[in-house]
């Protein structure tokens, strides 16, 4: 049967949007810190959104670093530790166009104009239950977080738990910033422990612990609410998506306010109640009827044409679809690992094609379930190695560990005739995915091809984005260098991933 995808009307001017919103952003943020010269804030908001377009994910990155420094300038730990947790989420915070990221700095932004809650509402509304409850999850925090840095006990309408004096004082930047004479003195000031100690009196810890959840299930429940694109009665489901999300947010927040920090001001939640759910109601019908999803007709496969008598019209309509389908459906980023039997050829040389070609089966039979048992998707790559796609690379090095022990127990057993020895690369970036969710193509494929190349038999090779976002305390993952790996761009840091065998 005919695919069928969802575009938006307008969907060209997103991108723009996109700009236009870290623009406001970098403006709004560093508008608010007194560090850079007043003249050239614009410009930099400027440049920021210009990078929005290009690269989102470019764009994340420069506003996390002009925020750092003004933090590391009232206090180097406090910078140290932004810059450590913001360029740690970098993978998270710039996927998808930076949409979480996007929805944690305009959630910080909406507490100014008392519209805090729309933002929690709409990551569920536009991005979905899983991923906005994330986002929004994740927009809390960083509020709470604000308002201990600050010594605010309330951030808008997010109870922080700060207490005067703040820890990072913004509002005295040091004479001539942008010279840097003020890091020396930073540096040989430092001091992590009245930094660490302000941390761990925050007032109001239950409060501080529930509270990201509260937002996190109004994100939810909006989604959840929101019908799918060409349903009926859509309009009046997201209408009252928007109007749940906002009340249970406003509901849950009242009242784990007064089980945990008593009285709560009732004029700023009123306030703040009605104009987020008039925010999030603009901003849903914008999307709903503006920038209008749809259901285009089913993508003609192209062999059902007679080309011969086809309009060059109508081929190209056709190809532009299919780029778009593979564009919207089937490229994701992901974990890719591949692997590859050593000596594979001087084996069918000395044993014939027959005893090999066993001994392969044997090997998909063997590795292929642990794939699956670790949330992936594999496949044969039609050799001697297989291939698969992770959406975590946790999955992915607990996949490879426990691969190189199964075979191990195959090589150490009495009766078993032949060993196999597997050497493994895993990386991470743009994928093209099969009709199953098995790797095809990619940037993220050639990397793990690269990388496996460099390990010997045993062995596994992964890059540093991938053990990082998995957790160097998690692994025993030993740095080999870092390689100019053949049509790569750019060099490439490798570990080697101890599986204890």
């Amino acid at each position: 049967m005919p695919r069928k995808r969802t575009i938006r009307r307008f969907g060209g001017t997103l991108p723009w949007l996109r700009a236009v919103a870290f623009a406001t952003i970098a403006l709004g943020s560093l508008s608010a810190m007194p560090f850079y010269p007043s003249s050239i804030t614009p410009v930099i908001a400027l440049v920021i959104g210009g990078l929005g377009v290009l690269s989102a994910q470019l764009a994340t990155l420069a506003v996390l670093t002009l925020l750092a420094l003004p933090i590391a300038a009232a206090n180097i730990v406090a910078g140290a530790l932004f810059a450590l947790v913001g360029y740690s989420a970098m993978s998270y915070l710039g996927q998808d166009d930076a949409k979480p990221f996007l929805v944690v700095a305009l959630a910080m932004l909406a507490a100014g104009v008392k519209a805090q809650w729309a933002l929690p509402v709409l990551a569920g509304y536009l991005l979905g239950s899983g991923e906005g409850s994330i986002a929004a999850l994740a927009a809390c925090l960083a509020a709470e977080g604000a308002g201990l840095l600050l010594g605010h006990p309330v951030f808008g309408v997010v109870v922080a738990g700060g207490t005067p004096p703040p820890i990072v004082d913004l509002a005295h930047p040091p004479v001539d910033p942008l010279a840097f004479k003020w890091f020396a003195a930073s540096v040989s000031s430092l001091d992590p422990n009245p930094v660490i100690a302000r941390i761990t009196a925050a007032r109001d810890v239950p409060l501080l612990a529930t509270q990201p959840f509260a937002w996190a299930g109004a994100a939810w429940l909006a989604g959840f609410i929101r019908r799918p694109v060409g349903h009926r009665f859509r309009g009046v489901w997201g209408l009252g998506a928007v109007f749940a999300g906002v009340a249970a947010l406003g509901g849950s927040s009242v009242a784990l306010m007064r089980a945990f920090s008593g009285p709560v001001n009732g004029a700023t939640l009123a306030a703040t109640g009605v104009t987020s759910f008039v925010v999030a109601l603009l901003v849903s019908a914008v999307s709903d009827w503006v920038f209008t999803p749809s259901t285009p007709k089913a993508i003609v496969p192209l062999s059902s044409l007679d080309t011969e008598d086809a309009d060059v019209d109508e081929l190209l309509r056709l190809i532009s679809q299919a780029e778009e389908t593979v564009a919207a459906k089937h490229t994701v980023e992901a974990v890719v690992l591949i692997t590859d039997m050593k000596s594979f050829s001087k084996m069918t040389e000395e044993e014939g094609s027959i005893t090999s070609a066993k001994l392969i089966q044997r090997q998909r039979d063997l590795l292929l379930p642990l794939v699956t048992e670790h949330r992936g998707c594999g496949k044969s790559t039609g050799g001697d190695g297989l291939l698969a796609k992770f959406d975590h690379p946790i999955d992915a090095l607990e996949a490879a560990i426990a691969m190189q022990r199964k075979l191990s127990e195959f090589n150490t057993a009495k009766d078993i005739g032949h060993s196999m020895t597997i050497r493994i690369g895993i990386a991470s970036g743009e994928v093209v995915l099969d009709k199953h969710g098995r790797p095809f193509i990619g940037n993220g494929l050639n990397i793990a091809a690269r990388v496996m190349s460099l390990a010997d038999g045993g062995q596994i090779f992964a890059t540093r984005p991938v053990v990082e976002r998995a957790g160097l305390d998690r692994f025993k993952a030993e740095e080999r260098g870092t390689f100019d790996l053949k049509n790569i761009a750019t060099p490439t840091d490798v570990f080697e991933i101890d599986s204890g065998v």
